[in-house]
């Protein structure tokens, strides 16, 4: 069973993932692979996103969760910053989301980065960080990959 913060965990993870497509970018350059990227045009639609932790100890954060891209995210959560990468094959993002629950305010710390595998958009695969924290300090820290895959 998973507790109240893990599941809001996952679900902030999830919505700063999907502010992501908020990002410009020409899709002039063409990768390593052999096909143009072009990450903000084509992450667009449905997509299963599946977050596996790797590391730290904040726990899992939870199912796979399907949602619709663009989002308008979390209405708690902002992005301090985001780029595509030169190719436009990888997009960054970092951003804050001010909470609270039953035990008081917290706040959580998300840095992730997706690159598009494929010409279409249909699977982008990532990594991301997350640090929980409140006024007296680090709550837990996590690392973890991302799977976003149109379904």
């Amino acid at each position: 069973m998973m507790t109240p913060l893990q599941t809001q965990l996952g679900n902030v993870v999830r919505a700063l993932v999907l502010v992501l497509v908020g990002c410009g970018g020409d899709g002039d350059d063409e990768d390593d692979a052999g096909f143009d990227c072009d990450i903000t045009a084509v992450y667009m639609g449905t997509y299963r996103i599946t977050l596996v932790e790797t590391s730290g100890d904040c726990g899992p954060a939870g199912p796979p969760q399907v949602v619709t891209v663009p989002s308008p995210g979390d209405p708690n959560c902002i992005v301090e910053s985001a780029s595509v990468s030169a190719d436009q094959c990888t997009i960054s993002v970092q951003g804050v989301c001010e909470l609270e629950d039953e035990y008081g305010p917290y706040s959580i710390r998300q840095s992730e980065a997706l690159t598009q595998q494929d010409e279409h958009g249909d699977l982008l695969l990532g990594t991301g960080e997350t640090t929980v924290f409140d006024a007296d300090g680090v709550i837990c820290h996590n690392t973890f990959s991302i799977r976003s895959e149109r379904i």
